[in-house]
């Protein structure tokens, strides 16, 4: 019950934000993160996988206004 709270809440802040981005800005750049490595170090681990920023790219992505996202890879 409290994790669907959370689940619910952590939903509705990327809506709302993912909203406000696209409505705000003609074009949103993101970078790709090799997250596997990044996992490997046990501080940044317990940061990043309680991100869920796969879902807040895809709520982004998913939006009703035609949106150009510039994805740039991190390996470079």
């Amino acid at each position: 019950m409290l994790h669907d709270k959370i689940t619910n809440q952590i939903n509705d802040f990327q809506n709302k934000l993912s909203f406000r981005f696209v409505s705000e800005n003609q074009a949103i750049a993101m970078e790709t993160l090799n997250v596997k490595d990044m996992v490997k170090d046990y501080h940044l681990a317990q940061a990043i996988s309680g991100l869920a920023r796969s879902s807040f790219v895809i709520k982004l992505e998913s939006t009703k206004k035609p949106l150009s996202l510039w994805m740039s890879d991190s390996s470079l």
